[in-house]
């Protein structure tokens, strides 16, 4: 079995237990006619058939069967690591930026412009959709981090 077979089981068994599970969320309507339990069972949902399309996809000719890339996995635990911790310091706003530029670079991305947009609409795009849409409560972060995450989404 090939790793993108492995890993595909992998993610649809995570997304079917994960998908049961949500029927223990209790019943609230937010928004009329949307259960609290819609997004998180339509987000698994998407994550099952990608899983699914994942299993079924045929490799092309020339493709060689993946090793272990033990550090780059580990290197990604790592950046996404210091991004839990830089909520908690830095805020979500700060934080989201700078974990955005610094995984880019990692990825090998030098185009400038990229490495500026590509943060800079992400993060426009979550923040307008958990503040505006969802109206989530995000980490503002310590000391001075705390005063500029405030003035710029209140």
């Amino acid at each position: 079995m090939t790793t993108d077979r492995r890993v595909s089981v992998v993610f649809m068994l995570f997304s079917l237990v994960m998908f049961t599970s949500t029927f223990a969320i209790e019943e609230h309507s937010f928004v009329q006619g949307m259960s609290a339990r819609f997004w998180p069972q339509t987000v698994l949902t998407l994550l099952f058939g990608l899983s699914l399309s994942l299993f079924f996809a045929k490799k092309g000719e020339n493709a060689k069967e993946d090793g272990p890339h033990t550090l780059q996995i580990l290197t990604c635990c790592l950046y996404f690591s210091g991004y839990i911790v830089g909520l908690q310091i830095m805020g979500y706003l700060i934080a989201t930026l700078l974990f955005q530029i610094l995984f880019l670079l990692y990825m090998g991305i030098q185009n400038r412009k990229a490495l500026v947009l590509i943060p800079v609409i992400v993060t426009g795009i979550m923040l307008a959709a958990f503040k505006g849409l969802l109206n989530v409560l995000l980490p503002s972060g310590l000391w001075f981090f705390q005063t500029f995450n405030n003035a710029v989404w209140n």
